[in-house]
């Protein structure tokens, strides 16, 4: 029903082709849909065109669909490739069916109004049609693009961890491949192994984004971003729970190699951490080992002394932490919410206990060195 005067006004709109391009380049113009794009008025032009052209003729009933969709699927590819936000495209794509339905009411006039309300829904369904096929490759592209950008970075961080040698040069061609400086300040997070799998996916969103360098070490899994990044670092903060040592403002990325090639030790001197710990509290582990050779039945007879204290809660072990921690007995009282005679007491029974008065340095790094010493 009414199908010869709905073909007439297609054939009338396609005839006035250049009338309903100029009123999408103003309405599109007036929104300001794309931006800062730099996209030039003559594509926006031909595209309109192409577009407006298609959709008419698709809505005709001696029209087939597949010029539709391989032009749709070409459109979406070319616009993310050139960096336009899908909203904003699916929104200019709707545009079309503005252009469309107020240039036909115009050249219809009201006796044509039946023929109107009797195909609006065709003309509906083929623009959101069209903006079905255009979402899809748009998505498609954006996801190759982001894979060949996670590969391309992939290979040179693991060249930037893995490699037994690496020069200033190396250096300067990884910064240059990842667009940073090779001084720029980081912050660096090397999850434990056992939950390598599970961080992967769950920051893989942020390194298809390039807000976030992430790369396997070994079996341990590395994400390192810039400075101050408050997005990347509300991320981080819901991975808070998983196993990792985090090294806070590590500057260059030569810095960053040597940070994440000593993981493993520290790994294996420190156990699996139950969160993320700053590098402060695991690199006592590492020394820990080492001075074992030395003082390893000292260290041994106060790590089961400070076992004891954490077995009864005694507030011996908290006021000791803290006045590592400050060096100062003042602060160490605000702390502990006691007097100041308390901590001179406390820091006394412990001496007596262990053998080692923390308010002496050399003897004091030895506790320092015990309480790395997992519980």
């Amino acid at each position: 029903m009414h199908e010869n005067q709905w073909d007439e006004l297609i054939e009338k709109a396609l005839n006035d082709m250049p009338l309903l391009v100029e009123d999408f380049i103003h309405e599109f113009n007036e929104v300001g849909l794309y931006g800062e794009s730099v996209i030039p008025e003559s594509e926006l032009r031909s595209t309109a065109h192409e577009v407006l052209t298609l959709i008419l003729k698709a809505t005709t009933s001696n029209q087939t669909q597949p010029g539709l969709k391989d032009h749709a699927e070409q459109f979406g590819n070319r616009r993310a490739r050139q960096g336009i936000d899908l909203p904003q495209l699916v929104d200019a794509i709707h545009l079309d069916f503005k252009v469309i339905w107020n240039y036909l009411k115009m050249a219809s006039g009201e006796e044509s109004l039946p023929v109107l309300i009797e195909h609006v829904e065709k003309l509906n369904y083929v623009v959101t049609e069209y903006a079905f096929y255009v979402r899809t490759s748009f998505q498609r592209e954006e996801a190759r693009s982001a894979q060949d950008f996670r590969i391309a970075n992939s290979r040179y961080l693991d060249r930037l961890f893995s490699s037994d040698s690496l020069g200033e040069r190396g250096l300067n061609e990884i910064s240059h491949i990842l667009e940073v400086d090779a001084s720029i300040e980081c912050e660096v997070v090397v999850f434990h192994p056992s939950v390598a799998d599970e961080v992967h996916s769950r920051l893989e969103p942020a390194t298809a984004s390039g807000k976030v360098f992430c790369q396997s070490f070994g079996t341990s899994y590395v994400a390192f971003w810039r400075t101050k990044s408050t997005e990347i670092e509300r991320q981080i903060e819901k991975l808070a729970h998983f196993p990792g040592i985090r090294f806070e403002t590590v500057v260059g990325l030569a810095e960053v190699r040597r940070a994440v090639r000593s993981s493993p030790q520290l790994f294996n001197s420190f156990g699996r951490p139950t969160r993320i710990e700053p590098i402060k509290n695991a690199m006592w582990a590492v020394a820990r080992d080492a001075l074992t050779s030395v003082y390893g039945r000292q260290i041994h007879e106060i790590s089961d002394y400070l076992n004891e204290l954490r077995r009864t809660k005694d507030p011996i072990l908290d006021t000791v932490r803290a006045y590592l921690e400050t060096g100062s007995i003042k602060q160490t009282a605000q702390l502990s919410f006691c007097h100041r005679n308390t901590v001179i007491n406390r820091i006394k029974q412990f001496s007596s206990r262990s053998g080692l008065d923390i308010t002496v340095p050399n003897q004091a790094s030895l506790v320092v060195v015990a309480l790395s010493s997992p519980s």
